[in-house]
């Protein structure tokens, strides 16, 4: 327990007072047998009411350092963990700790001994931790059963700021041929197969309006359904409609 530690929980607490309004965060290291906190700037879009570490920042400290966990302040009277904590807590083996502002509690919370998994539906938006491609893996362990890889992409644990500016930069999204979406299927399990071929479970992707390659991904549920966890809204259930089906361009299969 990192709370036990005399050093991280008086340094957390003084470092999220010192900050008004907006919420505080950090990483929480370890380098050979001591642990220590390391102060971060919060560069989410909303910070009064959400945080995000920079992944420039984070991949600078773990080049040096190891990181265990992260810590970050709430403003509500309440320091329990949402739903996007547990979630970073699990799939990255980090312990979180949050410190309350308002009701001076503080509260640690370790990796569970089984992946957490979210609802499928009504998923807040993290790159990386709750998007499309994390979707696709929690649905295939918890309702078939297949383990899937984590997809490896250059958006993970960024800001829309980040993000924006990274599409920007990535010159080889607009490049039909740019398939990384689809060779992450292909080298895990999965065969193409054309649309006239799909069915319950199979994973439609797509590409958007401006980006030509593939860059996101449906469940298709059957009887002309979809799940799936765009960038800019919460993860829903709804029509494959005509809209989605003019930007489909590949569509894959697990093979049995």
């Amino acid at each position: 327990m990192l709370l036990e530690l005399n050093n991280i929980k008086d340094q957390i607490i003084a470092n999220c007072e010192e900050i008004d309004f907006v919420e505080a965060c950090g990483l929480l290291c370890k380098e050979g047998d001591v642990f220590f906190v390391v102060k971060a700037d919060n560069i989410a879009d909303n910070p009064f009411d959400n945080f995000i570490i920079s992944n420039q920042f984070i991949e600078e400290i773990a080049k040096t350092k190891q990181i265990v966990g992260y810590y970050h302040s709430h403003n509500s009277g309440n320091a329990e963990p949402s739903i996007e904590d547990l979630a970073v807590i699990s799939k990255l083996n980090l312990t979180c700790i949050i410190y309350d502002k308002l009701s001076k509690t503080i509260t640690e919370t370790n990796p569970p001994a089984e992946p957490f998994i979210p609802p499928y539906e009504n998923r807040p938006f993290i790159a990386g931790i709750l998007d499309c491609s994390e979707l696709i893996r929690d649905y295939y362990y918890k309702s078939l059963n297949i383990t899937l890889p984590k997809l490896d992409h250059p958006i993970k644990y960024m800001s829309w700021k980040e993000i924006r500016e990274k599409w920007n930069k990535l010159q080889h999204y607009n490049k039909q041929d740019y398939n990384f979406y689809l060779d992450y299927f292909l080298n895990n399990g999965f065969r193409e197969i054309s649309k006239e071929e799909l069915n319950k479970n199979d994973i439609i992707l797509i590409r958007t309006r401006e980006i030509k390659a593939p860059i996101h991904a449906l469940i298709y549920m059957g009887n002309n359904n979809i799940l799936h966890h765009q960038s800019d809204r919460l993860s829903r259930y709804e029509d494959y409609a005509p809209f989605y089906r003019k930007l489909s361009v590949k569509y894959v299969t697990y093979k049995v």
